[in-house]
């Protein structure tokens, strides 16, 4: 749940049943402010939804089916373990591909966007950079492939 108070701050709440605390349920918050500067946002194991502002964001949204938005700025968006939806907005933004489920969403003239993949992918419209993960993170799939769309693509791998 998200509530914008009449400075521009926003309060974002949510249940939390992970139950680390041995409880059942939690409800945690946190108060953003994004006026000034971008946000960071890490999310929880469930589906969160977070939208991002017009300055460069970092939201993740760690293990759920999460639904990120960055907005204007220069975003960083990781969805964490689930099939996720990624859409930056205008500015230069930055994703983290780690789930064949995962879906980056950008528009012509958005920016000059790159793909962090530690999975075989191949780059949608309007994404112009693809880069593998460390040899580390892709230890487990062995080779992963990475392939280009039509626009001039940096494709950057790993050794």
């Amino acid at each position: 749940m998200a509530a914008t108070l009449a400075d521009g701050r926003v309060v974002i709440s949510w249940t939390d049943e992970s139950n680390i605390l041995g409880t059942n349920h939690e409800t945690r918050a946190q108060l953003l402010d994004p006026r000034l500067a971008g946000v960071t946002v890490t999310g929880t194991a469930g589906a969160d939804k977070y939208v991002g502002s017009a300055f460069a964001d970092v939201l993740k949204g760690e293990g759920g089916d999460d639904a990120l938005r960055g907005g204007a700025g220069d975003d960083t968006l990781d969805g964490g373990s689930g099939a996720d939806s990624m859409e930056g907005g205008t500015g230069n933004d930055t994703y983290v591909v780690d789930n064949a489920g995962d879906t980056v969403i950008e528009q012509a003239g958005e920016g000059t966007d790159t793909v962090k993949a530690s999975i075989a992918y191949t780059l949608g419209a309007n994404v112009e950079n693809l880069t593998l993960m460390e040899p580390a993170a892709i230890a487990a799939s062995g080779n992963v492939d990475a392939t280009g769309n039509s626009l001039a693509n940096t494709l950057t791998g790993n050794s």
